[in-house]
């Protein structure tokens, strides 16, 4: 589950390996706190220069 900074949540089915997702909400946020609440989760994260 992922939240924004007006506690919107949204539900994204992940698959084992890669998951290509786009920001999913209209404002802006800071990528720490954008997935704050499944940074425990993540191995790697990359923008579209990042590969």
């Amino acid at each position: 589950m992922i939240f924004n900074s007006k506690t919107e949540s949204l539900a994204i089915p992940l698959r084992k390996g890669w998951n290509l997702i786009g920001y999913p909400f209209k404002e802006s946020s800071e990528i720490k706190n954008a997935l704050s609440s499944i940074s425990s989760y993540l191995e790697d994260v990359k923008n579209t220069d990042g590969f």
